[in-house]
């Protein structure tokens, strides 16, 4: 090869070499915009004086704005709470008697995958000891003691009631369900609007016990996620509603505790083993299998959570299973994140009334695990689903007492202007991202319309209940009105 060859192929190869370097910084630099979040104060500043909800003072000492994704900042919180039906005041020189629920120090940041576009963020909290600077674990507004806490920022709902209403009725059918509490938020003395302070699904609040690293099966129990992150894969892949295989890889699961850095790779492989069994189980559609390896009313009284409220996120994410402490543990479910439930949702047959969710995500190729399919099928688990179907309608999940738990939430939102200040501070109108023009209480009512006519379709589904036809083709009738307005293409669906 010629010197001037040489030479032209060195030169070319050091232009190609650092184009390649470029698109790499480029790529780096994009990468690193992206984790930088704008955390801002809402559009429009509301003056804020007084509420019936607890107020939650946040000081960040002026670094909000330049928050990154997973950076946690320094703060000081402050929780004034005067108790039900009591006023509580933003200005606490005045007012100097009002109870102080919590003050102290914590480390804030944002929290959220899909949430994190949207303007008005949710914050995870953790308090912390004065010092030295360790975790602290508190009751906060009458809930568990918990080191870590959510600030909800309810962005995506527009009656801010799903998370809560969902809680609340479940509450006596799990052996653990977060609390919340709204309250009304001020971070470096702005006022940022109404949020839900939330337990999170943590392993004290489940009785999980402190990992013990010489615990080789994990008899302390453990927390598995079924999300956006991949600790392990199942050994079973995702199936449609015919049974066939959607994909040749197994469901993707994350190990949320113990925190999988800590776990031997015997103690991964133990989990893996545990749930590899439990789906072998599953998979034979035998009640004297599955039920050794799961807490069959626990898997029951989920299924029947996520069906009853349509929940577009069921089964797909946010899909928290664990296992208790204890040798002959079984596996148990437990509930988050119902914000685009209730026919809060213009894709995935979200609107619809008269559709079963777990057949949904099968028949749109969404990866969910095989399990409720495969449960659906088997008589004995048909006759459990059935009768516990049937104590919901005959407690909680009443007509009258789920339009009473509405109408709480409702007045508490609005007798002192709470939701009206969310709104105004946010430019937010309820259920903008649906195209829907409805005001706040057209939204509550759209509500209460879609749950009777879901009731009706889970009662005559599940417990063989005849559909009151006046009624069922009343209550269309008055969603497709309210639904109109817009877009049509999209209402639901009815066989009525």
């Amino acid at each position: 090869m010629s010197a001037k060859k040489s030479k032209i192929l060195i030169t070319a190869g050091c232009f190609f070499l650092l184009g390649i370097a470029s698109a790499y910084i480029i790529f780096l630099i994009h990468r690193q915009n992206k984790k930088l979040l704008h955390v801002g104060n809402p559009p429009v500043t509301v003056e804020f004086k007084e509420t019936n909800l607890p107020i939650v003072f946040i000081n960040t000492n002026g670094e909000l704005k330049s928050l990154r994704q997973g950076k946690s900042i320094n703060s000081q919180i402050c929780i004034v709470n005067n108790g039900d039906g009591q006023t509580n005041h933003t200005d606490t020189s005045q007012f100097t008697q009002q109870h102080v629920d919590f003050y102290g120090n914590a480390s804030i940041h944002c929290r959220g995958e899909g949430s994190m576009k949207y303007d008005k963020k949710s914050f995870s909290i953790k308090l912390l000891s004065e010092a030295p600077a360790t975790e602290l674990k508190k009751g906060l507004l009458g809930m568990k003691s918990s080191d870590k806490w959510y600030l909800i920022a309810v962005y995506l709902d527009g009656t801010m009631m799903r998370d809560a209403l969902t809680y609340e009725l479940a509450r006596p059918y799990f052996d653990f369900v977060p609390q919340v509490r709204y309250c009304e938020v001020v971070i470096n003395g702005v006022y940022q609007g109404v949020y839900l302070l939330i337990e999170p699904v943590t392993k004290d609040l489940l009785g999980l016990e402190k990992f013990d690293k010489n615990d080789h099966e994990l008899r302390g129990g453990y927390l598995l996620e079924k999300d956006r992150d991949e600790t392990f894969k199942s050994t079973y892949p995702a199936l449609d509603c015919s049974g066939n295989e959607i994909s040749s890889e197994g469901i993707s699961f994350e190990v949320k505790y113990p925190k999988p850095e800590k776990l031997t790779s015997a103690q991964l492989q133990h989990i893996q083993n545990d749930l590899a069994q439990m789906e072998d189980a599953v998979s034979t559609g035998q009640y004297s299998e599955y039920s050794r390896f799961i807490d069959v009313l626990s898997f029951a009284s989920y299924q029947l959570v996520q069906e009853f409220s349509n929940n577009r996120d069921a089964y797909i994410c946010s899909h928290k299973i664990y296992k208790p402490s204890g040798e002959a543990a079984t596996f148990k479910m437990a509930l988050w994140d119902f914000d685009i439930a209730y026919g809060n949702s213009p894709g995935r047959n979200g609107w619809f009334t008269d559709v079963n969710r777990y057949q949904v995500d099968c028949e749109e190729n969404r990866l969910e695990p095989f399990w409720w399919n495969r449960l659906m099928q088997d008589t004995t688990y048909r006759q459990i689903i059935s009768r516990r179907w049937q104590q919901f309608r005959n407690e909680e999940y009443s007509n009258g007492n789920i339009e009473r738990k509405i109408d709480s939430l409702y007045k508490l939102l609005t007798q002192c202007h709470a939701i009206e200040r969310n709104q105004t501070a946010w430019n937010i109108t309820p259920n903008a991202w649906l195209s829907l023009p409805l005001t706040f209480e057209e939204s509550v009512h759209f509500l209460k319309l879609w749950i009777i006519s879901r009731l009706d379709y889970m009662d005559a589904e599940l417990i063989g209940t005849p559909r009151d036809e006046k009624r069922c083709d009343s209550v269309y009738r008055e969603m497709g009105k309210m639904i109109l307005c817009k877009d049509y293409a999209i209402m639901p669906t009815s066989s009525y």
